[in-house]
This record gives structure tokens, sequence and C-alpha cells, in this order.
């Protein structure tokens, strides 16, 4: 039922070109709009794993080839694993446009928090390291906070409904919508954006959660 609703509002020219561009980004090939003035610092992070260290580029390249240009894109890389405490291997060679931050492994939110500690500032975009993202990703977040300054904004969402098994809870598809709307849980999954302020330093600290708040469950 999502394989089928998620696109119905996505026309099939851009489908399409989508695709043609996705090719094109596979190939190396990313061309960077003009990064015209705006009032707002925008900042892409990401994380990896060491397992994907070597396959990162058509996401970077994704990320660099967009029509608003973030200001900074950092890839998040801790020195060893928390979990295991195994060390990382070197940082990955990295396209133009894209900075390493290096930062201790706070599990999956090494995507998010060590973001938030270099950039308090920034409007926050979190992604994901194995996407190739359209190139008015950036844009379509950017344009969507200026509507709503305080909202937190994503790509996916969940809707709950009592007494309903979370796995078969509404999915909600930026794709098969025709404006944005309300959701109850913001999915990390492709990427969300958070504006500045809006998580304070208690972000950051695990202690009193059980595991689960801070592990997937496939980890």
């Amino acid at each position: 039922r999502n394989a089928l609703a998620r696109f119905r509002r996505l026309p099939p020219a851009r489908l399409f070109g989508d695709h043609a561009r996705a090719r094109r980004i596979r190939r190396g090939v990313a061309v960077a709009g003009a990064r015209s003035p705006r009032p707002e610092r925008v900042v892409v992070t990401l994380t990896s794993i060491p397992d994907r260290r070597d396959s990162l580029a058509p996401a970077l390249f994704s990320l660099i080839d967009q029509t608003w240009p973030a200001d900074r894109i950092l890839l998040a890389w801790p020195d060893k694993s928390l979990r295991t405490g195994a060390a990382y291997p070197p940082p990955p060679d990295l396209p133009e446009g894209v900075d390493i931050l290096r930062c201790e492994d706070v599990g999956p939110a090494t995507k998010l928090l060590p973001g938030l500690v270099a950039e308090p500032d920034a409007l926050l975009i979190v992604v994901d390291d194995d996407v190739i993202y359209p190139a008015d990703f950036i844009e379509t977040l950017v344009r969507a906070h200026r509507r709503d300054p305080a909202a937190a904004l994503g790509w996916r969402g969940w809707r709950v409904e009592p007494g309903r098994d979370p796995r078969d809870y509404l999915h909600v598809f930026a794709t098969a919508m025709h404006a944005p709307c309300d959701v109850d849980i913001l999915l990390g999954t492709w990427g969300y954006l958070v504006p500045p302020g809006a998580l304070d330093g208690a972000v950051h600290d695990f202690s009193g959660w059980p595991p689960e708040v801070r592990w997937r469950s496939e980890e």
C-alpha cells in the first residue's frame, strides 16, 4: 500500500528527471547551484559507519549538487565505536565542500548531536548516508522553514493511531502530499530540518533512558 501511495503526487517527468540525475551523480558529476545571499545559515550533517566508508560519494555529491547549496556539509566521523570500542578507520577522501567533523560516537544520534554543538545557530538538515537526494532537497526544506520557522520538518512521518500496532501506523510521505501536514512522529528517513534553538542541552544526555531510545533494533 505504501509503495503505491508514496509517489502519487510526483509527476512522471519529475520522477524520470530524478533518475537521470541519479545516474549522473553516480558517475561523480555534480554541479552546485549558485549560493545566493540568504538570512539563514544552512548546515547539512550526516555520519556513517566503517563498512560504508568507501560508498559515500553518491550521497555526498547529491548534497553538493543542489539548487540551494548548503553553507556547510559535515560528515561526523568518530574515533572509535561506542558499542565495541573498535577504532574507526581514517575518514574517507571527501569531495570539495564537505568537512570532516571529528567527534565521539553517540550511536545513530551521531548524525545530529555533534552538528548541534558545532553549528548551534544554523538550520541543521540531518540526512542519511545512502540516499541520492533530489536537486531541490535543501531548497524545499528551507522554503518550508520560512513558512513555519518553529517547526521541525521532514520528508516522512507517522500518525499515531491508538490501539494499533506501530508497524501499521499511517506512513506519511512528502511525495504523496500536496502541502505540508502535521505528523505525530517525524522520521529520520531521508532527512529532517531542526531550527536553531529547538533542542536544549538535555538532548545530549541519555542517562536514565532505556537503550531502545538510543539504538535501532537491528544494531
